[in-house]
């Protein structure tokens, strides 16, 4: 969505990468893929954030 425009966000605490029985614990491929993300396209965010910025107008 980022080549067309538009502003994304990855929600890192409902991201999951695809981890090996190495990486699980730590959950370093997460972490990876992540921050590749936020290099490339664009920012983060956690849910909690996300949730109250989707509330209600004042």
């Amino acid at each position: 969505m980022s080549e067309r425009g538009c502003s994304t966000i990855i929600v890192r605490d409902a991201t999951e990468g695809v981890e090996f029985p190495d990486t699980l614990e730590r959950r370093w491929a997460t972490e990876i893929a992540i921050r590749e993300v936020e290099q490339k396209y664009g920012y983060s965010a956690a849910a909690a954030d996300v949730i109250d910025a989707c509330g209600e107008s004042p």
